[in-house]
């Protein structure tokens, strides 16, 4: 228990996961909207009542799997609806479910081919179709309300690969990795991280990955692109073999969780360009650190979707002449632990849920070194952040109990995303949260997998 100047005492046991059954593994039902109306409306649990519903005006709709709008056509006061996806979504059923409120603008961020369902919107003025397969407007001809129409298509599936360029020579490796050693420039060094890479050289892959991880390691293992001047694995807790190349490596880390999380994997696999074994000098702890690619202008907003780099892995040798917004960055994945599924946690009146403990079967907890992580203890909530003051743990949240959010499950920039013990999925476990820790609410909930399927993607590999 945790006193606070505000009077109330931390209680994890008046949630709803504190008393719910806990249902099977795997990937819970699609409850996507339902989650984000909740969000938006602050009732957790039981019905919504109409007049919550009809305040809500607009929100972001992020999916990661095809979704039942229903509900949507109760929110009698909806002006504006934003849905993004990865996949097609049900263009019917959403107008269909739309067509019962006076939404007014309306953006899609998907890969649908007809909008003839749109045309029973009838108060729409604004329409945007973003990473969009239509290209005949006419269903919308009848609109008479429309103002302004934004299309914008989907990249190609598959792009042809860029021209390849020379690799270094070994003369040129040895003056690569010179001269990232002679200065302490770090814009430099950032600069000169592509190029030390794709020497393939152990030593300067070590170098580095030094200088984006905190602890002294030693590389144990590197698989490379391509499989050339690949180190085999030392023995490790992903029983990732010998004469492993890097595909078959990666593979290895997550079946477990290759089928419920699909475009995170992928994604990790179209950014991977090497994957070392580490292990700490100090503890022998054991890590693999992911070498991935990216641009400065992957990270602008919601400019860039997380499925955008599916299936567009680049070449690493491409790295040896690396020039302007290219960048390296390293991504730490430390080693399983297990929970015992039986045992209470003290935060969560529970054990921990089952997708955290799914997800640390494979790594405890994995780093961007330059971004945002996944993962890692369970070692506090928000009344325990504003130090035991519950008035303030209230301002921070937007409202909602400060105990009842867990932290955490991921970080970013400004935002923390926890455990809501009230908000629960179809299986009984916590949804992940949004707390926006410097603007004090409480954001969108999402089930486990749907958040590290769209949100975390951009969390680590972006």
């Amino acid at each position: 228990m945790t006193d606070n100047s505000g009077g109330s005492t931390a209680d994890p046991r008046q949630y709803e996961y504190a008393r719910a059954e806990r249902g099977a593994s795997g990937r819970p039902p699609e409850r996507a909207v339902e989650l984000h109306i909740r969000s938006e409306t602050g009732v957790a649990s039981g019905p919504i009542p109409q007049d919550a519903l009809d305040a809500v005006d607009g929100f972001w709709l992020r999916l990661s799997r095809p979704a039942d709008f229903s509900m949507l056509g109760r929110l009698g006061g909806l002006k504006w609806l934003v849905v993004q996806a990865p996949v097609a979504v049900d263009v019917g059923a959403l107008a269909a479910a739309l067509a019962s409120t006076p939404v007014r603008s309306l953006r899609i961020e998907a890969p649908v081919a007809d909008i003839a369902p749109l045309s029973a919107l009838t108060s729409l003025s604004d329409l945007v179709l973003r990473n969009t397969l239509v290209t005949d407007l006419t269903p919308l001809a009848e609109l008479s309300a429309l103002g302004g129409v934004f299309v914008s298509g989907e990249p190609p599936a598959d792009p042809a690969p860029p021209p390849r360029r020379p690799r270094l020579a070994p003369n040129r490796t040895e003056d690569v990795l010179a001269a990232f050693r002679a200065t302490d420039d770090f814009a430099a060094k950032w600069a000169m991280l592509p190029r030390l890479i794709a020497t393939r050289d152990r030593a300067a892959v070590e170098e580095a990955i030094r200088h984006q991880v905190d602890a002294p390691v030693t590389v144990r293992g590197l698989l490379l692109q391509d499989g050339r001047c690949d180190v085999p694995f030392a023995a490790n807790p992903w029983n990732v073999r010998a004469d492993a190349g890097l595909t078959a490596a990666l593979d290895q880390v997550w079946r477990p969780l290759a089928d419920l999380v699909p475009l995170f994997v992928a994604t990790m696999h179209a950014r991977t360009l090497g994957l070392a074994l580490l292990a700490d000098d100090d503890t022998g702890a054991m890590s693999l650190a992911y070498l991935t690619w990216g641009r400065d202008g992957d990270r602008g907003g919601g400019s860039v979707l997380p499925w955008h780099n599916v299936g567009r892995a680049v070449p690493l040798d491409d790295f040896a002449e690396a020039r302007g917004d290219v960048y390296i960055q390293v991504i730490v994945g430390t080693a399983p632990s297990a929970a015992d599924p039986a045992a209470e946690h003290p935060l969560l009146a529970g054990p921990v849920p089952g997708p955290v403990r799914d997800f640390w079967a494979v790594h405890h907890s994995l780093d961007n070194t330059t971004g945002g992580s996944i993962g890692g203890k369970l070692n506090g909530n928000t009344l325990d952040f504003v130090d035991g003051d519950w008035d303030t743990g209230v301002e921070r949240t937007g409202g909602p109990p400060p105990d009842r959010f867990v932290h955490s499950v991921g970080n970013g920039d400004f935002e923390m995303y926890v455990l809501d013990l009230d908000v629960l999925d179809s299986a009984g476990s916590p949804t992940v949260a949004c707390w926006h820790w410097k603007s004090w609410n409480t954001g969108e909930h999402m089930q486990f997998w749907d958040w590290l399927d769209t949100t975390a993607v951009k969390l680590v590999w972006f």
